[in-house]
């Protein structure tokens, strides 16, 4: 996979490494306009980016994955880290992010004692390990939600998923699903296959080069940057990005920016810090 210059779009923010548990180096990233670093601190909400295999060199300073996360941070305190526990089938990784979830919703990690909610994004093979997560918490409200970013449902889907998806996906909290049309690992087809095969929606092909977002069993072409106060009423929402490849360049990864920070946003995923009755903002 090729480096990638880090894009101009998003530099409003703060990172730093932290030990998240045991020997899982991490990076934290919050929005510095926000707030102080203090308050940050007092999240009640994280998000995590899950990354693509490492059997094949994905890891935490993946380029996408990074771009995620400082993408993400302009909502939410946002983590990145290293899965300890690899495998070819996302198995593994799946298992790393559900003990690091337990840690954080439950106080347990230091840094931020008051968390109780994890919104998860996944690229790539992390996207399939968050999959799986959807189905581990399906119904636990310490899930905020899933963001699923090219997730390879094509001829490596069967491999990563192990056959062991829930059909219909039983994942009750507010999910994106979000792949670019000339997706090496996803082709449309396969991909808006395995979306229905997974969650009933119908992603249909765009028209004039726009991309087509679907809610429920709704759907309307709209360009990549939204505007409507009605975008996120429902719980699942699936989009299709023309001309965009499951390694995007700066100006490819826009569309997937403006689509993952405007679905945190209409799904009240802006704000990580607690106020002073103890309460999430």
């Amino acid at each position: 996979m090729p480096l990638q210059s880090m894009p101009t779009f998003e530099r409003n923010f703060i990172e730093k490494p932290f030990v998240l548990d045991g020997d899982i180096k991490s990076h934290v990233a919050y929005n510095k306009e926000d707030g102080k670093e203090e308050d940050f601190l007092e999240a009640a909400t994280l998000a995590i980016v899950l990354h693509p295999m490492a059997v094949l060199g994905g890891d935490m300073n993946n380029y996408v994955v990074v771009w995620l996360q400082h993408a993400m941070s302009k909502h939410l305190p946002t983590i990145r880290y290293n899965c300890p526990n690899t495998s070819f089938t996302a198995k593994g990784e799946a298992s790393d992010t559900e003990r690091l979830i337990r840690i954080l919703s439950t106080g347990k990690c230091t840094l931020f004692p008051k968390c109780r909610r994890i919104f998860v994004c996944g690229y790539s093979a992390g996207a399939m390990a968050a999959i799986r997560i959807g189905t581990v918490f399906k119904k636990d409200p310490c899930l905020a939600g899933l963001a699923l970013i090219g997730p390879p449902l094509g001829f490596l889907g069967n491999l990563f998923m192990g056959g062991r998806t829930e059909t219909p996906y039983s994942c009750t909290c507010q999910q994106l699903w979000l792949c670019g049309m000339d997706d090496q690992y996803c082709g449309p087809d396969q991909f808006r296959s395995r979306v229905r095969q997974y969650t009933g929606v119908e992603a249909k092909p765009p028209r004039d080069n726009k991309a087509t977002i679907v809610f429920s069993n709704r759907s309307n072409d709209i360009c990549p940057v939204l505007t409507s106060s009605e975008k996120y009423e429902s719980r699942i929402s699936v989009v299709l990005i023309p001309n965009v490849c499951h390694f995007p360049n700066a100006e490819e990864f826009i569309p997937f920016k403006n689509y993952l920070q405007d679905f945190m946003g209409r799904c009240g995923l802006v704000s990580g810090w607690i106020d002073e009755r103890n309460q999430p903002v």
